[in-house]
């Protein structure tokens, strides 16, 4: 799902492409402000602009998935909405696994 809306939300640098790595180092400063320089591998802030650049694209994704969302119908909805607990639990293990090199 993730994939899918960030491929049709675009990229967030279109005009100016970031790298891989530094692409990775948006979103973990986005979420990490004021990172301190050995966990980032320097004290890096994001500029207003970059910060506000990365806002309206997560935005943008935002909107694409809840169109895509009401495109469904209810009954779609509702089992999607039952798996959310189960989701939640799948990604905080991926996230585990990826910290400790396996999975509990």
């Amino acid at each position: 799902m993730r994939r899918g809306a960030r491929k049709a939300s675009g990229r967030p640098f279109a005009e100016r492409p970031l790298g891989g790595a530094q692409i990775e180092l948006v979103r973990l400063l986005r979420r990490n402000p004021g990172l301190s320089v050995a966990e980032a591998a320097g004290r890096l802030v994001l500029s207003d602009e970059t910060r506000a650049r990365v806002e309206v694209w997560r935005d943008r994704r935002s909107v694409i998935v809840g169109q895509a969302l009401s495109s469904l119908t209810g009954e779609d909805r509702t089992s999607i909405e039952a798996a959310l607990p189960a989701l939640s639990r799948l990604a905080s293990a991926l996230a585990a696994a990826g910290s400790e090199g396996e999975v509990q």
